[in-house]
């Protein structure tokens, strides 16, 4: 008699039934209760156009047919309301960069940043701040080392 343990189904089938089994316990388990039964091929009680904007009905009709998680809420109108305010905040900011700072923050969106940190700490908190310092400390260190690679350049060889 071999070792090892006994097989725990004899034949593939019943591997097959057992698995099955077991997943259909596994779906049952996962489904809500409280949710009510729908059938596949069921239709709408009256089809919903989709060719303009949808009214407040047809949109609470939409979601009770497809349902909606905890984020999804909002009703449209919320959710205009949302984007408006982000798309405003997202808005170029109508701030004049002085000479100085335009020459260090020289890359666009570099300047769209700068307009908008000018704009909400004012220009004397944005040239003690930190990150402006940062770019012209960058600054000169770029500036001297164009000057010592031209530096470079401009002596002349030992015999």
């Amino acid at each position: 008699m071999p070792g090892g343990r006994p097989p725990k189904y004899f034949s593939d089938e019943e591997r097959r039934a057992a698995d099955a089994a077991r997943k259909r316990r596994a779906r049952a388990r996962d489904v809500d209760p409280s949710l009510p039964e729908r059938q596949l091929d069921e239709e709408p009680d009256e089809p919903l156009s989709l060719a303009g904007p949808l009214t407040p009905e047809e949109e609470q009709r939409l979601r009770d047919e497809f349902g909606y998680s905890p984020s999804e809420m909002r009703s449209k109108a919320e959710r205009d309301a949302t984007a408006a305010r982000i798309m405003a905040a997202l808005a170029p900011v109508a701030v004049d960069l002085p000479r100085d700072v335009a020459e260090v923050w020289w890359a666009p969106q570099d300047q769209q940043t700068a307009q908008r940190l000018i704009d909400a700490w004012g220009l004397e908190e944005f040239r003690s701040s930190a990150i402006h310092r940062m770019a012209l400390a960058e600054r000169r260190s770029v500036e001297k080392k164009k000057a010592y690679l031209a530096s470079l350049s401009k002596r002349v060889p030992s015999p």
